[in-house]
């Protein structure tokens, strides 16, 4: 798999995130997972980082 290859499958992946992540905060996470089947995962809590 060359350079380019390797470039249009991590473009193609991103741009379906973004989209996914546009139809959720536009519709909601029941509907998007209902109407468009995009699989919802709950989000991690923010990491804080720990003071040295």
């Amino acid at each position: 798999m060359t350079e380019q290859e390797k470039y249009e499958k991590w473009k193609k992946i991103a741009e379906k995130m973004l989209n996914e992540k546009q139809i959720i905060q536009e519709v909601g996470v029941e509907l998007a997972q209902k109407e468009y089947g995009i699989e919802f995962n709950e989000l991690r809590p923010p990491r804080i980082r720990e003071k040295k």
